[in-house]
């Protein structure tokens, strides 16, 4: 199953603000499974394109927690 660029972004935009929303993005470990675990259940993805759109979110997150200290300054 193949998913298009533009529904990739659509699902990686939606599991980083649920991850902004709902958890504290303290300890990116455990984020990433709670990410994972919700990509899988919500789009019924194998296990794998779980993991990159856990890790992708991860990434995004990390650049606007830096952003936001950085501007913060």
């Amino acid at each position: 199953m193949s998913v298009s660029d533009l529904e990739h972004y659509k699902r990686t935009r939606q599991l980083r603000i649920l991850a902004l929303t709902q958890w504290t993005m303290e300890n990116n470990i455990s984020n990433f499974t709670r990410i994972a675990d919700e990509a899988q259940k919500r789009f019924n993805v194998s296990r794998t394109t779980a993991n990159s759109y856990a890790n992708e979110v991860i990434k995004r997150l990390d650049k606007l927690k830096f952003q936001t200290f950085y501007c913060s300054i």
